[in-house]
């Protein structure tokens, strides 16, 4: 007999993973279609692209002073630890609420297609 921990315990393992597998396939997806279509405009280097305009120069600074050149390999690490949080979380709460994963996977692609979209170089087709 499975005690209520060891379900639960179950379920929030079988949503994590489902919330990895899921972004992870849309990052891929998204990434592929990038390649074929425009390089410039995948949608890490567009996020990390946005992230990097809206950051403050003191912060930026830091970044570069810790960092040195290795400073945008810590930005991409932290949009993917980022982006594999917010999917373990959006996992579990699919697992109950479908329409939850459903919305989070939407706001994913939105935000993509948003920093792709206005980008100082963007072109026509790079929200695709």
């Amino acid at each position: 007999m499975r005690t209520r921990l060891a379900r639960t315990a179950t379920v929030v393992g079988l949503g994590a993973f489902v919330g990895l597998i899921s972004a992870g396939v849309a990052i891929g997806v998204g990434e592929i279609v990038a390649a074929l279509v425009r390089p410039a405009a995948a949608p890490i280097i567009a996020v990390g692209n946005k992230f990097i305009l809206l950051t403050p120069e003191s912060l930026k600074d830091y970044a570069i002073r810790q960092f040195g050149s290795n400073d945008k390999n810590m930005l991409l690490l932290g949009i993917y630890v980022a982006i594999a949080l917010l999917a373990v979380v959006l996992g579990v709460l699919a697992i109950g609420r479908l329409w939850a994963g459903v919305a989070g996977l939407l706001i994913f692609g939105a935000v993509g297609v948003y920093s792709a979209a206005t980008a100082n170089a963007a072109q026509g087709g790079d929200g695709v």
